[in-house]
């Protein structure tokens, strides 16, 4: 089908494509990954730049739920921030707030080497 973009696959491969993300993770500024769906289980190791972090939790969480401190978590000063740059992301001039809408947070660890 002409246009058609094969769909990607949720594994921990894809949780973190961003280089800016990473080094927010690898830098220790960012503990966790907000996505639509869920990537990776508990347990499972994501490697990103040389450097292995465990997935210690994963759960969903409503955006009308989220606080300034699980913001500070994924790497931003605050929820603003966050809202801000993932409009900026997604090319997005006019995101509406949706409060029901959920994610899926995983957690991340960072594994001693």
């Amino acid at each position: 089908m002409k246009g058609h973009k094969p769909e990607m696959q949720l594994t921990i491969d894809h949780l973190v494509t961003v280089q800016e993300e990473i080094n927010k993770i690898v830098t220790g500024k960012k503990t966790t990954v907000r996505r639509h769906g869920k990537y990776a289980e508990v347990g499972e190791i994501l490697t990103l730049d040389g450097q292995n972090y465990r997935i210690k939790n994963v759960f969903q969480q409503a955006n009308k739920d989220m606080t300034d401190e699980d913001a500070t978590n994924d790497g931003y000063e605050n929820l603003e921030e966050y809202r801000i740059s993932i409009q900026k992301h997604h090319n997005i001039t006019t995101l509406k707030f949706n409060p029901e809408k959920y994610f899926w947070v995983h957690v991340l660890e960072k594994m001693n080497v």
